[in-house]
């Protein structure tokens, strides 16, 4: 595959009712972010362009 892709969500079937939670952000401009960011990483790279 030459591409990432989303697969959706996929939770185990033996583990029951599952809760998802999404932030979504306004950002001030377009940035160019390296992928495999963790959450920290993304955070830091956001921080000084959220708008909302």
């Amino acid at each position: 595959m030459d591409q990432p892709e989303y697969a959706g969500l996929a939770p185990s079937k033996w583990h029951g009712l599952h809760h998802y939670y999404f932030w979504l952000y306004a950002l001030d401009q377009e940035l160019d972010l390296k992928p495999g960011l963790n959450r920290e990483q993304l955070l830091d790279s956001i921080a000084h362009h959220v708008i909302e």
